[in-house]
């Protein structure tokens, strides 16, 4: 059975979640990473959080602040000590 791609990093900033993903380099270029977002909202319903990637007004005031001041530093902290262990602070 294969395992799942667990992510590196998750960051939230109010409703916003960012997360950050390790993917084998290609021709000797070294992992690459990358960045999905996700915005979290309780169902009323069933009583429970769930997420979605459509991201509303509101949201979009607050997504590039989490990119760039929580994820930006530790994508670029990987980048540069890509040996450093991934339970990163």
């Amino acid at each position: 059975m294969a395992t799942k791609n667990q992510p590196v990093k998750e960051i939230r900033f109010g409703r916003i979640k960012a997360v950050i993903w390790k993917n084998p380099g290609t021709g000797g270029n070294g992992p690459m990473f990358n960045t999905t977002l996700a915005r979290l909202y309780k169902d009323p319903q069933a009583d429970e959080w769930k997420e979605t990637q459509s991201l509303g007004r509101e949201d979009s005031r607050i997504a590039p602040v989490t990119v760039s001041q929580l994820a930006a530093p530790i994508l670029i902290a990987l980048l540069v000590a890509p040996s450093r262990p991934s339970g990163l602070a």
